[in-house]
């Protein structure tokens, strides 16, 4: 028989529809069929899978079995199930749905992922909620880890601040080592680390900066030892020479200004009140500054530093002289005159084999006993003597 079209008109949208117009749509329905239209065609009945899609209405949809989409549709409205929702009573709410193709079946109550919250009677699934347990708890938990994880951390840092704050790590002592020219309360006063200070908390670095800014200290460490005690150790500067600040103007002639001491970079490291013993002097220095300062030139005091202890020894002074540099020799004290009056360097490059020379020179006449003027190693691997 052939396939007869559904009217268009005559499909009902159920869920559009209230159930005074289902009511009326399933009259018109039976109307149309019972005045004469002809009879569906009979159709294979496909297995029918339940699927809720409205508890008010039950609709049976039957595909035919040669057309892949659905031809016919047989729509029944069941008044009965309607009216017994009115009345209170528990209704299937399912729709069965044959398909050509495949059985399907799901609940229209659902939960969006499809796990099957709900069951038939409108009660959670007793496994969905025992999950959703689970996971609020789970969640829970970890929210509460790592609440505990930030206040424990929180009273550490806490309780760490108020242990370094505290007396029990504070400076109380502070030990200063390696100091001979320099005061103990200079290098204190330069540390400016007060005692009662956070001993943690001490820039050992920028203590040892500040005290190497003395003009006799040369380095300086600085170490905490806990609970209480800092230790400044420090390096002092070895005096190479001296040298005669100007004397003071409107001073009377042949007035003599004040000592200072040098060390081999020429940095005044501080006044004397007498030349020092075994250190010779510079003399021509154009410029001697205060405490702290480098004289100028600064380089007679490098050289004399390079020179050989036992010639610096029985060196009096340093002078240039028509722009050469000339040792003035003397005697050692208790010793008897130097065996020669002076030496001359010329310049002042390769001032360590020049002064071994010198040094070899003078032994060679000392224990010839004899004596020369001057000795001459400007030409450190020819020296001459007169």
């Amino acid at each position: 028989p052939e396939e007869t079209e559904p009217d268009p008109e005559v499909g009902i949208d159920t869920a559009e529809l209230s159930l005074a117009e289902l009511r009326a749509a399933a009259r018109r329905e039976a109307a149309l069929w019972g005045a004469g239209a002809p009879t569906p065609p009979e159709v294979p009945e496909v297995p029918a899978v339940p699927q809720v899609l409205e508890p008010e209405v039950a609709v049976v949809a039957t595909h035919s079995a040669a057309a892949a989409d659905i031809d016919l549709v047989d729509v029944e409205v069941d008044l009965v199930e309607a009216e017994r929702e009115e009345a209170g009573e528990a209704a299937p709410g399912r729709v069965e749905v044959a398909d050509p193709d495949a059985t399907v079946a799901r609940s229209a109550l659902d939960d969006p992922d499809g796990a099957g919250a709900l069951a038939a009677d409108g009660s959670i699934d007793p496994r969905i909620r025992e999950r959703r347990v689970a996971v609020t708890r789970a969640e829970g938990r970890r929210r509460l880890r790592i609440l505990l994880t930030a206040v424990t951390v929180a009273s550490a840092i806490g309780i760490a601040w108020l242990v370094v704050q505290s007396p029990l790590l504070a400076v109380e002592t502070i030990k200063v080592q390696g100091t001979t020219r320099e005061s103990r309360a200079a290098v204190e006063a330069a540390a400016g680390v007060g005692r009662g200070s956070a001993l943690l908390f001490v820039d050992t670095g920028e203590v040892a900066r500040r005290v190497e800014a003395l003009p006799w200290v040369a380095t300086a460490k600085v170490a905490r030892h806990f609970p209480n005690d800092l230790q400044i150790t420090v390096v002092e500067r070895s005096p190479v020479a001296w040298v005669r600040h100007p004397p003071p103007p409107g001073s009377p002639a042949g007035t003599l200004g004040a000592i200072a001491v040098v060390d081999r970079l020429g940095r005044v490291l501080g006044p004397e009140a007498q030349p020092p013993a075994l250190l010779p002097e510079i003399i021509g220095v154009s410029r001697v500054p205060e405490r702290g300062g480098r004289i100028e030139p600064a380089a007679p005091a490098a050289a004399l530093a390079r020179l050989p202890d036992a010639l610096r020894a029985q060196t009096g002074s340093l002078v240039r002289r028509r722009g050469e540099f000339v040792l003035k020799l003397v005697a050692l004290p208790g010793g008897a005159a130097p065996a020669a009056g002076e030496v001359r360097l010329g310049s002042l490059d390769e001032v360590e084999p020049k002064g071994a020379a010198a040094l070899a020179v003078l032994d060679q006449i000392t224990a010839g006993h004899q004596r020369v003027g001057y000795i001459d190693v400007r030409v450190p691997g020819a020296p001459a003597t007169r």
